[in-house]
C-alpha cells in the first residue's frame, strides 16, 4: 500500500511538470515561494491531509523524487480541518506558484479546490481522491476507496476464520460515512462481509480518522461490549488506536484487527 501511494504521487507530479511546462512559466520574477533562486526552476505547492500520516509522508517522498534540479515543493498541512483547507487554498492561488497538488479528504472539497485553481489559471492535479468535478484538473491519480473497504472485509473474514475455524464473530468497525471517502470504504466493507451473516456488526464508531480522536470511543465501546472479537479500521491511525486500547485491556490475543 505504501509503495502504491508513492507511485501515485510520482505519476501526479509528472502530470504537473508537463502541465507547468506547457504553460510556459519560468519563475524568473525573483525569489520563489519555496526560497529557490534558480530562474529555471518550477515552484509547486502541495496541500496535504496531515503530514504526520505515514501515507502522506510516502506521497511527499514520491513527489520529491520526481522533482527536477531547481524545482521546489512547498507543503501546506491543513490537518483535516476543512476551514483551514480553504484558507490555505486561497493563499495558494494568490501566490506565484507554477502548480498545485491537491490532497483533499473528500471529493467535494477536492472539486472546490480544483475550480479555485482553474479560475486562477493555476495548473492543478489531485492525488488519492476521486474529485466530484475534475474539469479544473490537468491530471489526477487515486485508488479505489470501495476496493479498500472490500479488501478490508475479505482480510477480516480470513483473519477470523484462521483464528477460530469459523466465521462467527462480533464486529466493531470505525468508519464514518459523512464524506465520499468514508462512505465508499464503508460500502465496500459491507459488501465484502455480505456473504457471512454470522459476522455480527455490534457498532460503528463515526469519529474522525485519527488516533487521538478514536482512542476513547474504541475503549468505551469495547468495555461496554466485551463480546466484540473483531475490529475493522479504515486507516493506520485508527488501527494504532485499536491496538493501543487492546494492549491496555489485555485483549490483544482475543481480538482480530484489520
Amino acid at each position: 500500500m505504501k509503495l502504491l501511494k508513492k507511485v501515485a504521487a510520482i505519476m501526479t507530479v509528472t502530470a504537473m511538470l508537463l502541465a507547468s511546462s506547457a504553460c510556459g512559466n519560468t519563475g524568473d520574477s525573483g525569489e520563489t515561494p519555496g526560497g529557490s533562486t534558480n530562474p529555471n526552476g518550477k515552484n509547486f505547492a502541495h496541500i496535504s491531509l496531515d503530514v504526520s500520516f505515514s501515507a502522506c509522508q510516502m506521497m511527499i517522498a514520491g513527489m520529491n523524487d520526481e522533482l527536477r534540479d531547481g524545482d521546489t515543493l512547498e507543503l501546506y498541512n491543513y490537518e483535516l480541518d476543512d476551514n483551514k483547507f480553504m484558507e490555505m487554498m486561497e493563499q495558494i492561488v494568490a501566490m506565484d506558484y507554477d502548480g498545485v497538488i491537491i490532497y483533499a479528504k473528500d471529493g467535494d472539497l477536492g472539486g472546490e479546490a480544483a475550480n479555485m485553481c482553474k479560475e486562477a489559471g493555476l495548473p492543478a492535479t489531485a492525488i488519492d481522491i476521486a474529485c466530484n468535478d475534475t474539469s479544473g484538473l490537468v491530471g489526477y491519480s487515486f485508488g479505489s476507496d470501495y476496493g479498500l473497504g472490500y479488501n478490508g472485509a475479505v482480510a477480516l473474514v480470513q483473519g477470523v476464520y484462521e483464528k477460530t475455524g469459523a466465521y462467527d464473530c462480533n464486529m466493531l468497525i470505525v468508519c464514518r460515512d459523512t464524506d465520499t471517502v468514508g462512505a465508499e470504504r464503508l460500502r465496500g466493507f459491507m459488501d465484502g462481509i455480505a456473504e457471512h451473516p454470522e459476522m455480527n456488526l455490534v457498532y460503528n464508531i463515526m469519529e474522525e480518522w485519527s488516533t487521538d480522536a478514536v482512542l476513547a470511543p474504541i475503549e468505551n465501546t469495547l468495555v461496554a461490549n466485551p463480546e466484540i472479537d473483531a475490529i475493522w479500521c479504515p486507516n493506520a491511525q485508527v488501527s494504532a488506536a485499536a491496538v493501543q486500547v487492546l494492549e491496555e485491556l489485555g485483549r490483544t490475543d482475543d481480538v482480530v484487527v484489520v
